[in-house]
């Protein structure tokens, strides 16, 4: 008898429901191999907001370009009225651009104003008349 054949004779065949273990076992691999690819997904979608929350509400801090909101409120009337120096307007507009607060503040500022210089110029209109009036008489 040569060695392959004695080979041969010593292979058995598998005990009844090894094959299924082993199929078990494998399915059972490839589930934990998934649920990692799945949770190291999910953990990172979950930094990725984390630090994009943060960026937005650091964007939407009181604090931006370099002025609070509490300056920005003592710098409204000039703002409005069109006084502050390039680099003060320019820092007001930034920080306008990202404070929805801020931003009606000065738009109700705005509207006031508007409404005030409309009022101013009926006055000085009605004086003007009253003045052509009387000189005609």
């Amino acid at each position: 008898m040569s060695e392959n054949q004695s080979n041969a004779n010593e292979w058995q065949a598998c005990p009844q429901g090894e094959v299924g273990q082993l199929v078990v076992g494998l399915r059972g691999k490839r589930r934990t191999r998934q649920s990692m690819v799945i949770g190291g997904t999910a953990s990172a979608v979950i930094v990725l907001l984390l630090v994009g929350n943060f960026a937005i509400n650091k964007m939407q801090s009181p604090e931006i370009a370099a002025l609070k909101c509490h300056d920005v409120e003592s710098m409204a009337d000039n703002y409005v009225a069109g006084k502050l120096a390039p680099a003060e307007t320019e820092h007001v507009r930034l920080h306008l651009e990202n404070c929805r607060r801020c931003r009606e503040k000065i738009a109700e500022l705005q509207k006031l104003k508007a409404n005030g210089d409309v009022a101013q110029r009926r006055t000085r209109l009605l004086k003007q008349h009253e003045s052509q009036a009387f000189a005609a008489l």
